[in-house]
């Protein structure tokens, strides 16, 4: 199948082909296929992706083909489940990895037959000729709106006659970090592509453009399909179709009012998605972390989400300004002075040890401290820092129910979400406008400018 049959194939759920050969290995085994032979992948009634294979062969010395003993409530390792290799009746080779497969009955000697479920299916091949840098594009299956600049025109005919040109305005075209990137939409799915002179993995641009969505539009991203060329390879991963709709209460950092408003919400991205992509690092930037946590803890109840964006106000000063509010050289002259008058005391070790600690903690500058220093700075707002307290302390050390209005919950939580974004964008140099949630009226303001103007004031 080509790669546009195979992604409408998995949004439509009639996802299936034929295996010519399948074999099972362990994944701290991949040498020693477990068990092999013909079968089939397919998508089930609800969208998930599964397997069968007809097998007759059975590693040696089995007794049976897939034994599993797991203790009780431990999580499952990686080295623990199995790779899926399978080719299908053009000679291309599938994977599905972290699979745990399953035998109905099975007798030593007769054949049997191997079931499972897997989230992603792989496919790579040679590319015809080698490309100097990388490509991908990324399907969703959600029809959300992003900001539009340019037309798309489409010409009809009837009966070898055109009656004329069609127009919509549904594409974006910008550049993320010097990338070129096109977003479009077609039957109620969203294709994000990205072109780009360097040649590196094409996961590591998957995840930063992932990232970078997710603050951007503050919401949890889910591809569908990723179709990928690199040097001489392709690369299609699919996946299971998500089940349901994600609903959120937190706001984008820029209200998307209209679809016509690009500049500055494209301008916030890009400057988001320099930053992650410069960092290099191997998994999710820990600034993407803290993102997703306030937006997963805002699909739960207002309490949920209150605690989560207090908690993630933490993670970021941690994180990002880890070098802010640290004590100087002759506060920790004093400390040191101060532990050695407790060596000297005729006390219990254990009880100096307790002082120790007591007095060791006070070098680490506290969040409060960090928050005041970075409002000095003019790059949050006093304001902020009130809510936060307010809204921390109470969550984090427990809340009478429903003492609180809802209203002032509300509030608080949406002034803490600003001084969450706040916190990004002094963390990724960005500068320019932001949508102020933490006022009654919600305007556009620019960061950092905007800082210094409500300095003292209270909502």
């Amino acid at each position: 199948m080509i790669n546009e049959q195979c992604v409408n194939a998995i949004h439509q759920g009639t996802f299936e082909f034929d295996c010519t050969s399948m074999e099972l290995v362990r994944q701290k085994d991949i040498a020693t296929a477990v068990c092999s032979g013909p079968g089939m992948v397919k998508q089930d009634e609800n969208g998930r992706l599964t397997y069968k294979v007809f097998s007759g062969q059975c590693a040696d010395g089995a007794n049976t083909p897939l034994a599993h003993w797991f203790n009780p409530g431990k999580v499952i390792l990686s080295d623990d489940l199995y790779l899926l290799k399978a080719t299908d009746i053009h000679g291309d080779t599938w994977e599905v990895k972290d699979t745990l497969p399953h035998v109905g009955t099975f007798v030593p000697g007769q054949p049997f037959v191997v079931h499972g479920t897997g989230s992603n299916i792989t496919r790579r091949k040679a590319f015809p000729f080698e490309l100097k840098g990388t490509i991908i594009e990324l399907t969703f299956f959600d029809d959300f709106e992003y900001p539009c600049n340019t037309t798309t025109e489409t010409e009809r005919k009837v009966g070898g006659v055109s009656p004329g040109v069609g127009s919509s305005f549904d594409t974006a075209i910008i550049e993320l970090g010097g990338h070129k990137v096109l977003f479009t939409r077609k039957d109620k799915t969203v294709h994000i592509r990205l072109e780009s002179e360097e040649r590196d993995d094409p996961h590591v641009f998957e995840r930063t453009l992932i990232e970078s969505l997710q603050f951007s539009f503050a919401k949890p991203f889910r591809r569908a399909s990723l179709d990928a060329w690199s040097g001489d390879t392709e690369l299609l991963e699919l996946s299971s179709r998500p089940m349901g709709t994600v609903h959120v209460r937190v706001q984008s950092p820029i209200k998307i009012i209209s679809i016509v408003r690009n500049d500055a919400f494209y301008n916030l991205m890009n400057y988001y998605f320099r930053h992650i992509k410069k960092a290099k690092v191997s998994q999710w930037h820990p600034i993407s972390m803290h993102v997703y946590t306030v937006i997963e803890s805002s699909e739960a109840s207002i309490d949920a989400q209150a605690l989560g964006v207090s908690v993630a106000v933490e993670g970021m000063l941690n994180d990002a300004f880890g070098d802010i509010g640290l004590v100087d050289l002759e506060y920790e002259r004093s400390v040191s002075c101060a532990n050695d008058a407790i060596a000297s005391l005729p006390i219990e070790e254990r009880h100096r040890d307790r002082m120790r600690g007591a007095i060791k903690s006070t070098l680490s500058p506290r969040a409060t401290e960090r928050l005041r220093q970075l409002a000095a700075d003019g790059r949050v707002r006093e304001h902020h820092i009130r809510a936060w307290q307010n809204l921390r302390n109470r969550w984090a050390h427990g809340s009478r129910p429903y003492h609180w209005p809802y209203q002032k919950i509300m509030d608080h939580i949406q002034t803490v979400t600003v001084l969450f974004n706040c916190l990004v964008f002094a963390a990724i140099g960005y500068e320019g406008a932001f949508t102020d949630y933490s006022e009654p009226v919600w305007y556009d303001r620019p960061y950092p400018e905007s800082m210094r103007w409500f300095q003292g004031a209270t909502r």
